[in-house]
């Protein structure tokens, strides 16, 4: 099976550096970014790129099910506590 193009490499990147200048703009103090691994990791690669403010990047891994607790998905995140204990304001 041949991979189909769905969204252009170049529609794909003005939408991206649309995104990065409004969320820059909206936070001008800077962002935290949650990247869903593996898949999210180079989409927020992108946008982490082409913001203009501070921005920290954590990431977080989803299994579809976890042992003995029936069909919840698994969360598992690294900085899991850090995050917790940097909101700010939410």
């Amino acid at each position: 099976m041949t991979p189909r193009v769905l969204i252009p490499s170049d529609g794909l990147r003005a939408c991206v550096l649309r995104l990065g200048d409004a969320l820059s703009m909206d936070y001008p103090d800077g962002v935290v970014m949650v990247a869903i691994l593996k898949g999210g990791v180079l989409f927020v690669a992108d946008l982490v790129r082409v913001m203009t403010v501070p921005v920290e990047v954590d990431f977080v891994s989803i299994s579809p099910y976890s042992a003995g607790h029936g069909a919840s998905p698994d969360r598992q995140g690294p900085g899991d506590q850090h995050l917790r204990a940097r909101r700010r304001g939410c």
